[in-house]
């Protein structure tokens, strides 16, 4: 997948020639025509479009001559197929280029600009914590985040696929907002199939493993939760269609993912939708094949990998069996009777919950200021 100069909307793309080329390019179009004059009535009465947009006379091929204007890209191919100038030359041949208004410019544009992991990566960037506006073709591009290497990255990124450009960086509420030129916001949209959020661009879903996991790496950075003592992997969101595309391509990579779940406490204001990555295998696959570049994510996930597992097997019945001779003692919370047998406080809840259902123990709330908690006995 790739983009040309040629791809791209004839009458909204503005080009700069490289110097020596810009000489050549109009000495052969005024050589064609026989004069700037004559080469201004050939343009006025093409019956091109741009002909119909602006005025072209003497004044405006003077300021073309002398690279006082940007060109307009229909202009240019009209003029090239005249002269005989392929396009992979006038493509080549770039200082700048921009979009309408006031687009600000790419210097020195990459082009063709093609569907690399680099690109994957900032298409999932605008997707998760980004956004591209488009108002009657006027596009704002910006990416928002508290982390500053995910910035720092983003603008390496943008330069790399996109070419030397502006991006501002002001802080709003601890938030640093990177906002670049709204014409990369035009290409993405209309070349790369963003839609903002609502499902995995189809281009990237059919692409290899580097430029799939290296997409999916900007989601978990984004959108990625990791905790420092649960072993798992969570990513929450509004929109279920693009997690289900998600957890497809973690599939389809090796990594088993848990089934989409959705939490209705409304924190957010609506009902958000998940899913998990657990299990010590499928987190050293996810290191392997995508990873963070989230340093804290980064550093919790190389944790939870280095973290030996405690390979520990309990006759049937026997956990029940300490409970049940513990509390006979006296009655304790969960956390007292696990200090008590060498379990964990969710072991010895999950079998004093069946327990309860049994009518063998019973519970009273426990004094305490601050904490729910309870203490279980035998039942009477």
């Amino acid at each position: 997948m790739q983009v040309n100069l040629w791809d791209l909307h004839h009458d909204k793309v503005y080009i700069k020639f490289k110097d020596d080329f810009h000489k050549e390019f109009f000495d052969k179009a005024i050589a064609y025509a026989g004069s700037q004059s004559k080469l201004a009535k050939l343009l006025s009465d093409s019956g091109e479009n741009f002909s119909k947009n602006f005025k072209i006379d003497q004044q405006r091929i003077s300021f073309w001559l002398h690279n006082y204007m940007n060109l307009r890209l229909d202009v240019v191919l009209y003029l090239s197929d005249m002269i005989g100038i392929d396009k992979i030359s006038i493509q080549n041949n770039l200082e700048l280029l921009k979009g309408i208004g006031t687009s600000l410019p790419i210097k020195d544009p990459k082009l063709p600009f093609v569907l690399t992991p680099v690109m994957a990566n900032i298409i999932g960037k605008f997707i998760c914590d980004g956004c591209i506006l488009d108002s009657s073709h006027h596009y704002t591009s910006t990416y928002n985040n508290i982390c500053q290497e995910l910035i720092e990255e983003f603008i390496q990124e943008i330069k790399f696929a996109f070419g030397e450009t502006q991006v501002d960086c002001p802080i709003v509420d601890g938030v640093i907002r990177a906002r670049v030129t709204g014409f990369i916001g035009y290409i993405i949209t209309n070349f790369f199939f963003f839609e903002n959020g609502r499902k995995v661009p189809e281009i990237i879903k059919v692409s290899d493993r580097d430029i799939q996991c290296a997409f999916l790496r900007a989601v978990f950075d984004d959108e990625g939760t990791i905790h420092h003592k649960v072993n798992h992997i969570r990513v929450k969101m509004k929109y279920p269609m693009f997690l289900t595309d998600v957890m497809d391509m973690l599939n389809k990579l090796g990594i088993q993912t848990s089934k989409l779940a959705i939490d209705k406490s409304k924190r957010f204001g609506r009902p958000l939708y998940y899913f998990v990555i657990y299990g010590k295998n499928n987190m050293i696959l996810f290191h392997q094949l995508i990873d963070f570049t989230h340093p804290r994510k980064k550093q919790r996930l190389t944790e939870h990998i280095n973290r030996p597992v405690k390979h520990v097997s309990y006759k049937p019945g026997e956990t029940v069996k300490l409970i049940f001779n513990t509390l006979q003692e006296r009655p304790m919370t969960a956390n007292e009777i696990g200090n008590q047998i060498n379990r964990s406080k969710r072991t010895v809840q999950f079998f004093l919950d069946r327990l309860y259902k049994k009518r063998a123990v019973s519970w009273y709330p426990a004094k305490r200021k601050f904490v729910n908690e309870y203490v279980w006995q035998i039942a009477a």
